[in-house]
């Protein structure tokens, strides 16, 4: 759902359901226009607030996901380089084979 149009749904919904109420408890037309008024902005202080709230954590979030997305790119980093430390050892796959080949003949 769009943030943007969160307080003017709430400010319709509230709005709706205060006509219907003062509809049916009779109130006078200017009564009713008046508590409408007030219900409406009430709602819609509200909506622009809880609005405001949540792009904030929108916004704390994305920054902590990109504190840890800088943390794991160190960690990987540091874990690359503590392997290459070692000097003269050589990887299973740069060694040369002895024995038999794989095949079971025998070099001449």
């Amino acid at each position: 759902m769009n943030r943007n149009t969160m307080p003017l749904l709430l400010v319709l919904i509230s709005g709706l359901a205060t006509l219907i109420v003062t509809f049916f408890s009779e109130y006078e037309l200017v009564a009713r226009l008046l508590i409408l008024f007030v219900v409406m902005l009430i709602f819609y202080i509200l909506g622009s607030i809880i609005k405001f709230m949540l792009d904030r954590f929108d916004i704390e979030n994305e920054k902590r996901l990109m504190e840890e997305g800088d943390v794991i790119d160190k960690e990987s980093g540091e874990s690359v380089g503590g392997m290459g430390d070692s000097e003269g050892s050589v990887s299973e796959t740069e060694a040369e084979p002895t024995g038999t080949p794989e095949n079971g003949t025998t070099e001449e």
